[in-house]
């Protein structure tokens, strides 16, 4: 019981850090890069620029107010451990905008510069957020809301349509396409760096494999790539013959060796090659 508690606290100590360090690298983003270049953000953050940018009130404290009623509505539904971590997490970055804006000197007077720093900031700061369970509020609380309503629709959509309506209002307000350019930018590296903190950097690919000689082919692959083989019962429902479909998980840098392997042990097999954004287990990443 105690080395439990003892695992907890450790674990809450650690929460509280990484989403620490989050909110302030978040921070850091817009008020140096994001905001001197008027990329408009998605989401409440988002709004919060745009009113910001009209009544000259500052955006963390904007941010704030309009997230009170999202997180009033959602407590019940998402849990007090979420609404507890992402609603420090946005109290914290948004003070910490307001302090921060202003007080950092121009970093770079290229926007093109400002916007792709900026996005690798704002995914850093947002994916460290993420780890550990939490969000910086705004539309990823209306998502979750969204989608336990609707799901058959995907986070990712709802996301997106959300943003587009929101970036698009923000560049009339604006008055600049080029504002509205400089946020996909922003959204699109940002997005790029979240994935490669929350999923690995070296995401893996995985191969379906239809051969003549399954197990002439599956030696090739152990022997060669020293990657397992798994065997899966097929039917090619043209020929109607039974078939044995190879599955093999390899790292993104040793699908062209299995490729030209394949293509010498049988180069009439068919091959069907997928992206895996994360495979866990030996010789791969650690379970954790």
């Amino acid at each position: 019981m105690r080395k439990l508690s003892i695992k907890k606290a450790v674990d809450g100590a650690v929460s509280i850090f990484l989403i620490t360090v989050g909110a302030g690298v978040f921070a850091f983003s817009v008020a140096a890069f994001i905001r001197p270049i008027n990329a408009p953000l998605g989401g409440v953050s988002g709004v919060a620029q745009v009113i910001s940018h009209i009544s000259g009130w500052p955006m963390g404290m904007l941010i704030i107010i309009l997230n009170i009623p999202l997180f009033l509505i959602s407590w019940r539904e998402l849990g007090i451990r979420f609404i507890a971590g992402s609603l420090y997490g946005m109290v914290l970055s948004s003070i910490l905008i307001d302090v921060l804006e202003g007080r950092i000197p121009p970093l770079t007077e290229n926007p093109l510069l400002s916007a792709l720093y900026g996005g690798v900031f704002y995914g850093a700061g947002i994916a460290l957020v993420y780890m550990r369970g939490a969000t910086t509020g705004g539309s990823d609380i209306v998502v979750k809301l969204i989608q336990r309503r609707m799901e058959h629709l995907s986070m990712g959509r709802v996301t997106l349509i959300i943003n587009v309506v929101i970036i698009s209002g923000a560049a009339l307000v604006f008055r600049s396409i080029e504002s509205a350019l400089f946020a996909i930018v922003v959204q699109y590296v940002a997005s790029s760096v979240m994935d490669a903190i929350l999923h690995g950097v070296d995401n893996a690919s995985m191969a379906l494999i239809i051969t003549s000689d399954p197990q002439g082919m599956s030696d090739a692959i152990n022997a060669d790539l020293k990657r397992g083989v798994t065997g899966l019962s097929g039917k090619g429902m043209y020929t109607d013959e039974d078939k044995t479909v190879l599955m093999v998980a390899v790292r993104r840098h040793e699908l062209g060796p299995l490729k030209r392997l394949v293509r010498a042990q049988d180069s009439s097999s068919f091959v069907i090659t997928l992206n895996a954004s994360e495979v866990l287990g030996k010789g791969f990443k650690h379970m954790g």
